[in-house]
């Protein structure tokens, strides 16, 4: 069984990269942690089938509160968000037909699902900031060391190119 998480990340992230969480650089979570029974392939076909239609993702930071199950994970809540909407509701009900697949915390699916960007290291996205992310991480939550690591990296196309289609 694997544990992953997708998030959306800009141009320096590669498969294989590794931190500690509060050390990953700046991205936007598509799908909080969630197991799956099947190989990270999977995963990454079904992402590769939605991306094609969506384009460089961008947002706006809206205004920063707590995360969390105790509400001290530092986020920036993102406005103008409607493409990581519907990429995370797009991928939620495409992974529900892999074996196993259940989100740690299905209250933060679905309905339940805020786009965010998560403060570390880097510092916070501060409200009124625009962001963009160019492709989507397959992040692997499970490796032995506890750190999570870039299990594979699916690339957005260039939006001239969705529109195009």
């Amino acid at each position: 069984m694997l544990h992953l998480a997708l998030t959306a990340e800009g141009g320096t992230t590669v498969p294989g990269f590794t931190a500690d969480a509060d050390r990953w650089r700046m991205h936007a979570t598509v799908l909080q942690s969630f197991v799956v029974d099947c190989g990270v392939e999977a995963v990454v076909a079904l992402v590769r089938g939605h991306v094609q239609r969506t384009g460089i993702v961008t947002a706006t930071g809206d205004h920063q509160e707590g995360f969390g199950p105790d509400r001290d994970i530092e986020v920036t809540v993102l406005a103008d968000a409607q493409q990581l909407v519907d990429l995370h509701l797009a991928l939620l009900a495409d992974l529900n037909t892999l074996p196993g697949f259940a989100p740690d915390v299905p209250e933060w699916a679905g309905e339940g699902y805020r786009p965010h960007v998560t403060a570390g290291a880097w510092g916070a996205l501060r409200p009124g900031d625009p962001v963009a992310f160019d492709r989507i991480a397959v992040v692997d939550l499970g490796t032995p060391d506890g750190r999570p690591r870039v299990a594979a990296v699916v690339p957005l196309p260039d939006p001239k190119a969705v529109t195009a289609r």
